[in-house]
């Protein structure tokens, strides 16, 4: 038997794999409907009833005070409800007359005034105690204004009030508490101020 000639069959070329191609991008749908609009325009958050202009709220009136009442009647000289005169803030205790004034001031002023002569206040809760405070120090100060002293109980800054503070640390008594609470250097030894504190001469 004839055997089959076996041919050389011409090898095929191999073709490339296909190129990558990406998938279409998925349509905006969310969790919304397809055919629902994500973004609505504005005229659709209201109804034809409602504008956006009744949602703003309108402002207040204002009501017209009684000082503008009052100067409009003509009236004001006979107004008795006028508040009474109050003493500024940058009043010394000095410019005091007599201890009644002292009750004219409020509770805010007689702290402050306590303060900037270094006396505590703590525990004093009644307007009462504090002109009573107030009192004893306007009085502790007009017995040193009117008692003569010499020249060795001048301030040396000022040469007009009394040695009534010590400079801390050093412990110089040479300026009142005025002069005193502007200096950053002892006058005598050039020691820095740290505090200077009010002091009392029984």
């Amino acid at each position: 038997q004839e055997q089959p000639e076996c041919r050389d069959w011409p090898e095929q070329p191999q073709r490339p794999p296909p190129a990558y191609v990406p998938p279409p991008p998925p349509q905006w749908g969310g969790p919304f409907p397809a055919t629902e609009d994500p973004f609505p325009a504005a005229d659709a958050l209201f109804s034809p009833a409602e504008t956006p202009s009744e949602h703003v709220p309108a402002p207040p009136e204002t009501e017209p005070t009684s000082s503008s009442s009052s100067s409009s009647n003509g009236t004001g000289g006979d107004c008795t409800d006028a508040p009474p005169a109050t003493v500024p803030f940058e009043m010394a205790l000095e410019q005091f007359e007599s201890v009644e004034e002292l009750g004219q001031l409020s509770v805010l002023q007689m702290k402050l005034m306590l303060t900037r002569n270094f006396v505590d206040y703590r525990g004093c809760c009644e307007k009462a105690e504090l002109h009573e405070k107030l009192s004893w120090l306007w009085h502790q100060k007009r017995k040193h204004r009117d008692d003569a002293f010499g020249e060795e109980d001048l301030c040396k800054i000022c040469m007009e009030g009394c040695v009534d503070c010590v400079i801390l640390d050093c412990g110089h008594m040479c300026t009142c508490t005025g002069c005193g609470k502007q200096l950053s250097e002892c006058p005598i030894c050039r020691q820095y101020v740290v505090r200077v504190v009010h002091v009392f001469k029984a």
